[in-house]
């Protein structure tokens, strides 16, 4: 689903050092949206607020790093450091590596 969400050449024309600095941006606000989508999911109506308001950004962000990885593989550039750490949180919000443990949701697909 995030792939429609990318156009496919929005990274074309950057540089090694250029997909390397937006990818930590991208994963930084991968990481502050499943955090968000976590705790909204504690409240009542939270996964409602968390459907509307962030998941959409959530797949958006998903979607420009998969195609940034791509880019980054075709160009040959070198790893971003914590990439490899990061992908694996940015599995599934509120039930991957990166969720609150103590906390358990239910996701669902936005229809």
């Amino acid at each position: 689903m995030e792939s429609f969400l990318v156009p496919p050449d929005q990274y074309s024309i950057y540089n090694c050092a250029q997909l390397a600095q937006t990818t930590v941006a991208k994963q930084t606000r991968a990481r502050e949206l499943e955090a968000l989508i976590a705790k909204a999911g504690t409240g009542a109506g939270g996964s409602f607020a968390s459907a509307v308001a962030y998941r959409p950004e959530y797949y958006q962000v998903r979607g420009e790093l998969n195609e940034l990885r791509r880019r980054e593989a075709e160009k040959n550039c070198k790893p971003v450091p914590g990439a490899a750490t990061a992908a694996g949180s940015l599995e599934s919000p509120a039930l991957g590596a990166g969720a609150n443990p103590g906390v358990r949701q239910e996701i669902r697909p936005i229809h």
